[in-house]
């Protein structure tokens, strides 16, 4: 049986070596924050934080 090499770790672990995928996902809620200016008091903070990890 012979030894892996350093090119064959992206074919064993099967894992990205880059986090665009999560970036990718974050991005619909970031500029939903940006267009509507965030919240504007800790009660209207603490309904956005419910709503986005309901989501």
């Amino acid at each position: 049986m012979t030894q892996p090499q350093a090119d064959d770790l992206g074919k064993i672990f099967a894992i990205p070596a880059e986090n665009n995928l999560a970036e990718r996902e974050l991005r619909s809620l970031v500029i939903a924050r940006k267009i509507s200016f965030g919240s504007q008091s800790k009660t209207g903070l603490e309904t956005r934080e419910t709503l986005m990890s309901v989501l």
